[in-house]
């Protein structure tokens, strides 16, 4: 809402490789390392259409399509749409995260129930969650240098987010471990719901 949305996706992708990746190592005894190898493969094949998006698209259209991704990974979630544990469903959430990761800074949606699909226990999901966010930020970050967008110049507001992050990142640890399995689910949609309201109030803004 600050940003335009171009230097919120490179801002964003920023802050979540810090987050991700502090939280990928202290997690790494949870992360499914067959699992998060076949999205992080997935999604780097997916990213050079999110940079051309990115690139190339206006930034209404950039907006439009952040909203639409939380909000349709919202109604799955509620829902209860479960996709199958197999190869493909791994390879389509993989290569879905990395064009959205790339145009819109947010994997975290098709991840979400690609993860989901292997029906692991809280700590497996958000171990092996962290551990392909911080491999597909890297790889997205990598990717901004090569088509010549302006990093550095957003290390200020990615302090800034970080910063902030980490209290949010205390508090949801809080939370966390206070989460009845048969819950998790709900929590996950309420988390969804209120990214997609602050997307449309910034859309309609």
């Amino acid at each position: 809402m600050v940003l335009g949305p171009a230097d919120a996706v490179v801002a964003m992708t920023l802050v979540s490789l810090v987050l991700s990746g502090s939280s990928a190592v202290r997690e790494r005894a949870h992360v499914d390392v067959a699992v998060a190898s076949r999205l992080v493969a997935a999604g780097v094949l997916g990213m050079p259409l999110g940079l051309l998006l990115l690139r190339y698209a206006g930034d209404r259209i950039l907006q439009v399509l952040m909203a639409v991704t939380v909000l349709g990974a919202l109604i799955l979630v509620l829902a209860r749409v479960r996709v199958p544990p197999s190869r493909l469903t791994g390879s389509v959430s993989g290569v879905l995260s990395g064009v959205l990761l790339t145009s819109t800074g947010m994997n975290g949606p098709p991840l979400v129930l690609g993860v989901f699909a292997v029906r692991p226990e809280p700590r497996r999901f958000r171990g092996t969650l962290q551990a392909v966010l911080a491999a597909q930020d890297l790889a997205a970050v990598l990717g901004f240098v090569v088509i010549g967008l302006g990093v550095g110049a957003l290390l200020p507001c990615v302090a800034v987010g970080v910063l902030a992050s980490r209290g949010g990142w205390w508090a949801g640890d809080l939370v966390f471990v206070r989460i009845p399995v048969r819950a998790f689910d709900r929590v996950v949609a309420v988390a969804l719901g209120a990214s997609a309201a602050i997307l449309l109030l910034g859309h309609l803004g």
